[in-house]
Parts: structure tokens; sequence; C-alpha cells
């Protein structure tokens, strides 16, 4: 209760002014007349309405209690774009609002921002500026650059190269804030082109070609010359280093060129050498030489050649290098041989007669010496016997007994033939006579055969004067064959080892062909011998002469045609020109030795 109220009754305002929520009242006189109240409000307050208040005459204030309204910042702060805010107190007096960006922006303006008294915010809302890396970064050259998110910050940029380059550098780079600005971790890396070391080149006695020098995947291709082959291998490829990095490496190392060669040089035959061009190889030619008194037996040369196949060998085998050889000397009949190296060159061999009646032919030929060419210096001589009388031979004596004869030249011709026959010895070692004559047939009743008088020339002689003359005809060619199919055969007396004569004596054309029998003749071995006879000419008118072309036919050969009687008829039939047909007959007495071998 008021105490002056109820002492005091002058006039009063009511109801007196009360302090404001959150503020105060001062009155100069309480609620009487005249008393002034002064409002204020707390702090963060202000006033709302008049500051004070007077009581006046008619008991009235003139003015109503104010309010104490809080004091606000208007308007208000809100958080910026990409940034975050925090008041203390909203946006009320004395609310500091603290501003942050988010990651990858800075903040333009105050962190800071305070509502004052006065509802004035201390400075403006800032902004979130969006951070960037400038400059960008760029591709490098011949290569790709990926990044996560631009030049933003946090963005991530990689790196890598083309086929055939490597990265020079850091294969990452990051957009990093400082200091509010983008910085990149690292620059932009290089693409150095990939090399191979060291460049391939041509390989000594080879070429080398390149697709791309010695750049990556460049692919060198290695070749040889002809008369070489390589040692590695012809392709290599420059690719990339397990490791990484600028510098690759070669799929394989450079090769070789190798001359190509073949195996060892041939060893130089016995008693020889060899001489090569070039060694052992490709092309090279060895020639083989023999040792004096030595021959080849073989090829001369050998080349090192390489064959279809790609194998190196040579082509021809080594020779051998044999001694010189003569022909060997058969065995000396009637004597022997001594020789000082058998029959190789340089041997000399002595020549000796050993069986009596048997000397030298020819007399001076006692020795031999075979010579580096192999042949002998001489002949090598016999053992024989003189001719006449001895002859080793099987004589066959053929008679003409045509009509063109007659009787007196009949007689001629046998004695001459009978006196030939007593010029040679009838022994097994010696002669052995055949005989017969013919005309248009053969007379084989008086024929003597080889073996009917081997021994006796007496008996032999005696049955030769007994053959007659008769007939007519001359069939020559008939008588030949008879000469083959009967006379020279083994069943009669023809021996092996012998030399088989004929002597065809004739003084006519033959009647029958005498070409082939006389073929058949020289076949066997037989030497023929025609004694022609110019034919008695009984009709002046009528001239007789000899077919030389026939007679050389039943030769042979014209040397075995005694030709003495052509002109002088039967009358040329002497016991000198007897002497002298022997002796043609006989020719060389080493025709004459008996041999035993098998015919």
């Amino acid at each position: 209760m008021d105490l002056t109220s109820c002492t005091d009754k002058s006039p009063r305002c009511q109801p007196s002014h009360a302090a404001p929520s959150n503020g105060d009242v001062q009155c100069s006189q309480g609620n009487a007349i005249g008393s002034e109240c002064s409002f204020e409000c707390n702090a963060g307050y202000q006033l709302e309405g008049e500051a004070t208040s007077v009581c006046q005459e008619n008991q009235q204030w003139d003015n109503s209690a104010p309010v104490c309204r809080p004091i606000v910042c208007l308007p208000p702060h809100v958080a910026p774009a990409d940034g975050r805010m925090s008041c203390s107190d909203e946006n009320r007096a004395n609310s500091r609002c603290l501003f942050s960006c988010n990651v990858g922006f800075v903040r333009e303006g105050e962190s800071v921002s305070r509502c004052q008294d006065n509802g004035q915010w201390s400075s403006p809302a800032p902004f979130c500026r969006e951070i960037f890396c400038l400059p960008a970064l760029l591709s490098p050259t011949n290569g790709a650059m990926v990044c996560t998110d631009d030049v933003r910050v946090g963005s991530i940029c990689s790196f890598e190269c083309e086929e055939g380059y490597a990265l020079e550098g850091n294969r990452r780079s990051t957009c990093n804030e400082e200091g509010g600005a983008g910085v990149w971790s690292n620059p932009t890396p290089v693409c150095e082109a990939i090399t191979c070391l060291p460049i391939h080149v041509a390989p000594a006695n080879g070429e080398v070609v390149c697709t791309n020098s010695n750049f990556f995947a460049s692919v060198c291709e290695f070749t040889c010359e002809p008369e070489y082959f390589m040692i590695g291998d012809d392709v290599s490829v420059c690719g990339r280093a397990p490791s990484g990095g600028i510098f690759g490496i070669w799929s394989n190392r450079a090769p070789v060129c190798q001359r190509k060669s073949c195996p060892p040089i041939p060893v130089s035959p016995v008693n020889g050498q060899t001489l090569c061009s070039d060694g052992n190889f490709v092309g090279s030619v060895c020639e083989f030489i023999c040792d004096n008194y030595h021959r080849l037996e073989g090829d001369y040369s050998s080349q090192c050649i390489e064959f279809l196949d790609g194998t190196l060998n040579w082509d021809k085998p080594v020779p051998t290098c044999e001694p010189n050889l003569c022909d060997h000397q058969e065995a000396l009949a009637h004597g022997v041989i001594d020789c000082t190296k058998d029959n190789f060159a340089t041997s000399q061999c002595n020549f000796r007669c050993t069986t009596p009646t048997y000397s030298l032919y020819p007399p001076e030929s006692t020795s031999n010496i075979c010579q580096n060419n192999t042949e002998w210096n001489i002949p090598m001589p016999c053992c024989a016997r003189s001719c006449p009388p001895y002859a080793v031979m099987d004589f066959i004596v053929i008679l003409d007994s045509s009509s063109s004869v007659g009787d007196d030249n009949w007689f001629k011709m046998k004695n001459f033939v009978r006196n030939f026959l007593d010029d040679f010895s009838v022994s097994p070692d010696a002669s052995h006579y055949g005989i017969f004559r013919y005309n248009r047939a053969v007379d084989t009743d008086t024929q003597i055969l080889l073996n009917d008088y081997p021994n006796d020339i007496d008996a032999l002689l005696n049955a030769f004067d007994e053959i007659p003359y008769d007939g007519s005809g001359t069939r020559t060619g008939n008588a030949i064959n008879h000469a083959v199919d009967v006379m020279l055969k083994e069943g009669n007396g023809n021996r092996p080892g012998a030399r088989d004569v004929v002597l065809i004596i004739t003084d006519g054309k033959s009647q029958d062909p005498v070409a082939a029998p006389s073929q058949r003749l020289r076949d066997t071995g037989a030497i023929v011998f025609v004694l022609p006879i110019k034919p008695p000419q009984r009709n002046p008118n009528r001239v007789i002469t000899l077919d030389m072309d026939e007679i050389v036919s039943m030769t042979g050969s014209e040397e075995r045609v005694i030709t003495a009687a052509i002109e002088g008829g039967f009358d040329a039939l002497t016991d000198e020109f007897s002497v002298e047909v022997s002796n043609m007959i006989c020719g060389n007495p080493c025709d004459h030795v008996l041999h035993t071998h098998e015919g």
C-alpha cells in the first residue's frame, strides 16, 4: 500500500508506470502530477514507444509506457552458396555469425559478422568463390589426359602416351588448394619417343633394313651375303622394356654373318697333297696332286658347295694316289722275269730264257722299265725258237683242184706245199697240219686232220702225196665253211694254245659267195692267207683274170694276200718262193710260243 496516498490526497496519474519487461523506468515524483518517468531497455533491447511519460494535471500520462523489444539485424544472414554459416543467437543483437566455404571454394568477405545494437550487421555476409587450378593442364604431345573434375579442386588428371612413347614425369596431377588458390600438384609430363639402343647396324658381310630406325615397333630385318650364313635371328623388333621408360629393348640381338664353310679341308691323299683356293670356305676349290710315280684315282678337285637342302659339303670325295702301274706282264713262257718293283713305276724287269733252244726275241730286249706314264719303255720279249722250223700253229692248207689247174700245175702246187711243210717241225709243241682239196665239193676221203699226224712229218708227207687231182668247179666258199666246221674243231685236233693259220691256194674266181664264210673263219681267230695263182691262158681269145676284191674279202687285209704268183702263175711256185712264204707266215716268232691256256 502506498502510505502517501493514505495521507496525501493530491491528484495523481493512475496507474503508475512500471518498468517494461527487459527494461527499467525512473520517475521524478512517482506518479504525482508533473512527475516525468524515463524508460530504458536492457542491452539487446530497444524501446518501442516514447522514452518519457509525464503525469499531467488531468492525471493522465501524456505517453503510454513503452515496450522493450529485442534488437535484430535485418535481413538475417543466410549461409553462402557452397558454404556454411553458424550464428550464436540467430540475428539478434550481439549474435555472431561465422562463415566458412566448402572444399574447393574460398571466402570472399569477412568470416564473422556481428549484429550490432543499431540493428546493423558489422559486415555483410561473405560469398564462396569456386577455386580453379589455372592455367588448365593440357594433354602432352603424342599423349592423352583424362581429368576427374576438370580444373576444380580435387580433380585428378591422369596422363598416358600413345603407342611408341613413354611418360617422362608424373602420371597424375591433382588440383589442390593452397592459400585460397588452386595449384596443380605436378606439371604436365612429356611423352618421349621410345628408342632401342644400340641402333642396329648392318653386320659385317651383311645388311639390315629397319622400318623406323631404332624407334618403337621398328622391325629390322637382317640378311647376309650369299657366301655367308646367319648366326642368330634374322628379325629384331623394338619393344617396351619390362621396366617401362623411354628406352625400349630389342626382341633379339643383332645376328652375325659367318662365312659359310664345309667340314675341315679334305686331308691330303696318301702319297699326295691338297691345295685349296680358299680354305674350307664355300666356293673354295681343293686340287689334289699326287707325288711322282703315282696316279690320281678319282676326281682331280673338290669344291665346297651349298646343296639344295642348305647343307655345306665337298662335292667330290678325296681321291687316292695309287702307284703308277704298267700293265702286268704275263709269265714269260720258257723263261723267267725278275722285276725290281713288280709292275710299279721305275721297276726294271730282266728277262731270261730257261728252256733249251729258246732265246729272247727281240734278242736286244733283255729288260724293260715301267715308266711314269704307265707304259713299259719297250714291249716284253718272248722266249721263242727260230721260225721256221719252229712255229706253234695249227696250219690248215686248202688246195684248189678245179679243172682249170691241170695235172702239171697240180704237181707244181703240191711240190710247193710239200717243200713248205718240210720247213716246219711237226710236234706237240710245234706245228700241226690239216690239208684238204676242193673243187665243186670237198674231198673228205683224202683230207688230213690236225690230229692225224701230230708227231710224224714223214707220215704226214706220205699222206699228202696221196691226195689226188680231179674234179671241176670252184666253190671256195664251201671249202672255207668246211675249214670252220670240220678242220678247226677241237675234236679234230685244234689246240687252244696254238695259233690258227689258214692258207688258201686258188687259181680262179669262186663260183659261190666267199665273203660271209671268210668272215666266219676270221671270227674264230684264225689268220687267213691267200696265195692267188694266175690261171693258165689256154684260150688266147679268152683272158682269165683274178678277182682281187674277192681275194681280199677272204683275208680281210691286203697284207695277207701273197701276190708273187699273181703274174708268174704256177711257175712262180719255186723252192725260193716257198721259203718266202714260210717267213711271211712265221712273222713274229713270239706268235709261235705254245701257251697253256683254255681256248
